[in-house]
């Protein structure tokens, strides 16, 4: 497979900011440059920090915004199962609520 160099830059073009949780803290790293040994591309930070590109992928603090509002979707989500539904009150069995009104359960959209 080849990889397109072009995809890497508009990626992590130089001078991009890219925020990684290391040590329990969120550090922000500057992109400086790109390199390519041992078969494998890697982005370069300033003060000679490197990362393997499928790492830093991995490792980067996601900054957008859909991630947030599937976290606000997913809490509102128990919320409202929590506070306002009425079903649990009529089952003692989990299961059989489970099967008759959770499963079919318009609020399942916002997982």
């Amino acid at each position: 497979m080849i990889f397109d160099f072009s995809v890497l830059v508009r990626k992590y073009p130089v001078g991009k900011y890219v925020y990684i949780m290391e040590d329990g803290k969120k550090k922000r790293f500057r992109v400086s440059g790109y390199s390519f040994s041992n078969g494998r591309w890697h982005v370069d930070m300033e003060g000679e920090i490197r990362f393997l590109l499928s790492r830093l992928e991995d490792l980067e603090i996601k900054m957008d915004s859909p991630v947030m509002i599937g976290e606000i979707l997913s809490g509102m989500k128990k919320a409202v199962c929590a506070s306002y539904c009425r079903f649990p009150a009529c089952y003692e069995d989990e299961e059989e609520l489970q099967e008759r009104h959770c499963d079919r359960c318009p609020l399942n959209c916002l997982k």
